[in-house]
């Protein structure tokens, strides 16, 4: 499949205002939960170094989600750079600090508590990193372009909270990461949440306006 000149232009333009977008993005949340979770997880016992590891990514993950706040977002809603490019330099801004968190957070529990089980626990950041900036995503379509941090955290948060639960084959994420089969419910899960930021993150001028069924076709 060949690119159109527009869609190769727009790719383009991601390198060039990555670094811009890295100095507006509202870092504070995310620079704080790093910084509390690294503390979190060298804290206490080695006994309890996984579960601290699994929780401080679970926060670092939702903080995530307030990468995608923009206060702007209605002025920048005219601006050249198309919606699609903007959200796509914010996604890779975050999943980079995410993923540099993870692998010095990784690292030093390993070094803390011996080997540890990790493939399990990098799909689950993964996959509640992209499940927090889809819902912030989601959100912030809906509302003002600021709420969307709340909302993906708060959703981000649930949803690893399933962990706790009685265990059932709907729940989203296996109370074991690593164990047998456990790899399944979250690749759904990341597809799902692929899909949802791949929708909301459309071109507003080719989204189909709603119209309830009191308006007019000239409303």
């Amino acid at each position: 499949m060949t690119a159109t000149p527009a869609t190769a232009v727009r790719l383009r333009q991601v390198p060039a205002l990555a670094r811009p977008t890295a100095r507006v993005v509202n870092w504070q949340p995310l620079a704080r939960v790093m910084a509390a979770g690294i503390v979190f997880v060298l804290m206490g016992g080695r006994a309890g170094v996984s579960l601290r590891l699994s929780i401080a990514a679970a926060a670092v993950a939702a903080a995530s989600a307030f990468l995608l706040d923009d206060p702007a977002a209605v002025t920048l809603a005219a601006s050249p750079t198309s919606l699609p490019v903007r959200r796509l330099q914010r996604v890779a801004i975050a999943t980079l600090a995410v993923g540099l968190w993870w692998v010095a957070a990784a690292s030093m529990a390993t070094h803390r508590a011996g080997a540890l089980p990790l493939q399990g626990r990098t799909l689950e950041i993964g996959v509640l990193t992209a499940v927090a900036i889809a819902v912030s995503a989601a959100a912030t379509m809906m509302g003002d372009g600021t709420a969307g941090g709340i909302a993906g955290a708060v959703f981000t948060i649930a949803c690893f909270a399933t962990k706790f639960l009685p265990p059932r084959p709907w729940l989203p994420f296996p109370a074991e990461p690593d164990g047998p089969g456990a790899i399944l419910r979250p690749l759904v899960v990341l597809l799902c949440a692929v899909i949802v930021l791949v929708w909301v993150s459309r071109d507003p001028a080719k989204r189909i306006p709603h119209r309830g069924p009191g308006r007019s076709a000239r409303s």
